[in-house]
């Protein structure tokens, strides 16, 4: 609930950015840094912002300011075509360059019974999505278009029904580190 800490290397210190919203510390849960060196944040509480290296707020998104649909964001992604996305809960939004808000990217079914925790990205607008509601299942999320994505569940052999999954990374060659318990990984 405190912002975010960067650390310099020169001066071997940490600097604190509060990232505060009307006096309100944000919470940040994801950083990203894109191609144009601006870091994204997602926070649990004030929805999505961005700021540039020095700390300088570039701007904030969330539900009070009506440029973004939700102030839930576990996740923040850029996607290849440069494309910012946000993911949270039960919500996936991008951000609309010519408007300068995040817009709601619907699922493609009227299904989701999915709270979207963790995510790394598999391939080109395919993610794998750990699902925070029960802790143990996998899901791949697919971009479909602009405004729709689709969210299917991936079975995986060999695992516990009472294994809870923390983390996944994606390596090279389309395998990936499933984070388990937090103490166990898996390669699958």
């Amino acid at each position: 609930g405190k912002g975010v800490l960067v650390y310099d290397i020169v001066k071997r210190k940490m600097k604190h950015f509060p990232l505060t919203d009307k006096g309100l510390p944000s919470n940040a849960r994801s950083i990203t840094k894109s191609r144009d060196g601006t870091f994204w944040h997602g926070s649990r509480d004030h929805g999505i912002g961005h700021f540039d290296h020095k700390g300088i707020n570039l701007g904030k998104y969330n539900k009070e300011n009506g440029l973004s649909p939700s102030n839930f964001i576990m996740q923040v992604l850029e996607l290849a075509n440069g494309d910012i996305i946000g993911l949270g809960a039960s919500q996936v939004i991008k951000y609309n360059k010519y408007k300068d808000k995040f817009e709601s990217v619907k699922p493609a079914d009227t299904y989701l019974a999915a709270f979207i925790g963790q995510v790394c990205e598999s391939q080109s607008n395919q993610f794998l999505v750990i699902n925070y509601s029960d802790f143990n299942s996998l899901y791949r999320l697919d971009l479909i278009n602009e405004n729709k994505y689709t969210l299917k569940p991936i079975f995986l052999e060999g695992i516990d029904t009472k294994d809870e999954f923390a983390q996944v990374f994606a390596l090279a060659n389309d395998q990936y580190i499933l984070g388990i318990n937090s103490s166990d990984v898996a390669l699958m």
